[in-house]
């Protein structure tokens, strides 16, 4: 297997990855946040909402990465760092929020914990972008 299609799954398993968690924030996290009466009297609800906005704005830059990378060529890689950058800062706010959850607020216990797994299985996808970004880099100057 050569670089540039190693490189290139490495990529595909980040934004799998990536869009994994993002369904779990949409369809687990935010939910249980919105419905949480103390997190509304907080106004936590609202900033989660906003942080959720990085997230997904985050994954759009990453999926339109995988699509232009083809066609726009060295221009395209900004989107990834980007994505990866905007993904970083959204857990750099989960790290701020997840502790707070766990002492606060009774019942987002469970919540908070899968906060920081997801915190984790993000912190892997941006490493493994940039891993699969400077072996691309590395495989097309040896070419």
């Amino acid at each position: 297997m050569d670089k540039k299609s190693a490189s290139r799954q490495l990529v595909y398993i980040a934004t799998a990855l990536v869009i994994g968690v993002t369904a779990l924030w949409a369809f687990w996290f935010l939910p249980r946040l919105v419905a949480h009466p103390e997190a509304i009297a907080d106004r936590v609800d609202r900033s989660s909402k906003i942080f959720f906005a990085l997230r997904l704005a985050g994954v759009i830059c990453l999926i339109a990465y995988l699509i232009l990378r083809r066609y726009a060529g060295r221009l395209v890689k900004v989107l990834l760092y980007f994505a990866v950058i905007l993904i970083f800062l959204h857990d750099f706010f989960v790290i701020d929020e997840a502790p707070f959850y766990l002492e606060f607020y009774g019942r987002l216990q469970s919540v908070a914990t899968l906060m920081l797994v997801c915190l984790g299985v993000d912190l892997t996808a941006g490493i493994l972008a940039i891993i699969a970004r400077h072996k691309r880099r590395r495989a097309s100057s040896a070419a």
